[in-house]
């Protein structure tokens, strides 16, 4: 198994996104939907109401607003995820800022941390899963228990967003989690080195 080069398309992960999403989000919410649906409806009445008894322009205001923080919580889960990615990496191994790269993939401009160092297939299975498990599974847990529909989405995203490290680990199942990995610094994969 040493000196295998497991690498993905851009096309295959953009493939494998669309149906995980897909999946995801049905998986997710459909139980919000059944727990909470009469909240859900009457916050839809609330903005509706909003607009027909404040106008358009409070309207636009709230929805600008709400925009706003959309936003701010995209680029912060984006950059959280790699600092996860980073953090967790450097935590397993013990080495230094020095072993981690940051960079981005130009088209489509997706953010990538590269960690430099061979790594155990254990430890990089959990250094890549980390980020769907704190930004996704645990928000859309959370949003499931509480009724909030901007945490469920928030988890929703970022377990999405994470589905190019999911098929990363499932490329790793049956590679003996003892043996070594190394990161592909300018590809979408690893190397299987011993």
């Amino acid at each position: 198994m040493a000196d295998q080069h497991i690498i993905f398309s851009k096309d295959q992960i953009r493939t494998f996104t669309k149906t995980f999403t897909m999946y995801n989000t049905v998986i997710i919410g459909l139980p919000f939907i059944i727990m909470w649906g009469s909240e859900m409806f009457e916050q839809v009445k609330g903005i509706v109401n909003l607009l027909l008894t404040d106008g358009v322009l409070a309207y636009l205001w709230e929805f600008t607003k709400m925009y706003f923080w959309i936003m701010l919580g995209l680029l912060s889960g984006i950059i959280l995820h790699e600092l996860i990615h980073a953090l967790t990496f450097l935590l397993i191994t013990g080495k230094g800022l020095k072993a981690v790269e940051f960079g981005f993939i130009e088209k489509p401009l997706i953010p990538y941390v590269h960690f430099k160092e061979q790594i155990s297939v254990r430890a990089y299975r959990i250094g890549t899963a980390m980020p769907g498990i704190l930004l996704g599974i645990i928000p859309s847990i959370a949003g499931l228990w509480s009724g909030s529909g901007y945490t469920l989405l928030f988890g929703i995203v970022f377990i999405s967003a994470a589905a190019g490290d999911f098929l990363v680990i499932r490329a790793t199942k049956g590679i003996d989690p003892r043996l070594k990995v190394r990161d592909l610094p300018d590809e979408i994969g690893f190397e299987v080195v011993g």
